[in-house]
């Protein structure tokens, strides 16, 4: 679709470092990808971070200028390959300040190889949650397709309305089970046209299916500092929520 309207293709990756579809890693399909090393995402820089990655060179070079203050690394180069006094004219379009340390270069570079086995870990804890909540027909397990390796950054499960006691909802459910001991949240916003930087740009009736997602869902931790029986623990409390809370 993108080919034929002539449009870029910006992969948002920013929870799916490690994931692949149909054997070609996140990130390799579109234009360009953007991926988060915010503190609790699949790995960290430190606690904030980011990467863009793309194939195309020209664009490389406009984003590499453009969180250095508008340096070119074509002026760079020859400033580098004959360094003289004085003062430099390296700007040749305005930019911002997104560097990165090279304490920050260093951390990344050491996660980036532990990717692989932390994203096991991560489907292990996935899996034997979803083993559990197979025995509670108020939840529903949506299943990637067989051609997806899903990276799991959360483990999501959502709650059927029609299969609640009266008096229960998402909400009360994920406050029942943080009771228990045991993080529970709702997940990332599926209707993100709804915060107030999108008025006037936002559709003109909500997105049915959008809307049932954000009002439906439940997320879990699956990171790989858990353990089997912190993942035990999980299933446990989310097991005695929905014994009472559901039909």
């Amino acid at each position: 679709l993108c080919d034929v309207r002539g449009l870029a293709l910006v992969e948002d990756c920013a929870q799916a470092l490690g994931a692949s579809f149909a054997g070609a890693p996140v990130g390799t399909v579109g234009d360009a990808a953007a991926f988060s090393f915010c503190q609790d995402k699949i790995m960290t820089t430190g606690g904030e971070g980011g990467m863009l990655v793309t194939r195309d060179a020209d664009l490389w070079e406009r984003c590499w200028s453009y969180k250095d203050h508008g340096k070119t690394v074509r002026a760079l180069d020859a400033e580098n390959s004959a360094p003289a006094p004085g003062f430099r004219w390296l700007h040749e379009r305005f930019g911002t300040n997104w560097r990165m340390t090279e304490m920050q270069a260093a951390i990344g570079s050491t996660a980036l190889s532990k990717v692989p086995g932390w994203v096991e870990t991560r489907r292990a804890h996935a899996a034997a949650l979803d083993d559990a909540f197979a025995a509670m027909p108020a939840l529903r397990r949506p299943a990637p397709p067989a051609e997806a390796y899903h990276a799991c950054y959360r483990h999501y499960a959502y709650v059927r309305p029609e299969a609640l006691a009266d008096g229960w909802d998402r909400e009360r459910i994920a406050a029942a089970v943080m009771a228990e001991g045991v993080p529970c949240g709702v997940g990332s916003c599926p209707e993100i046209y709804l915060e107030e930087a999108f008025e006037g740009v936002r559709p003109a009736e909500r997105l049915a299916v959008a809307r049932e997602l954000g009002e439906t869902s439940l997320a879990f931790l699956v990171h790989p500092t858990l353990t089997g029986a912190d993942v035990a623990d999980t299933a446990e409390a989310v097991a005695k929520v929905m014994a009472v809370a559901s039909r």
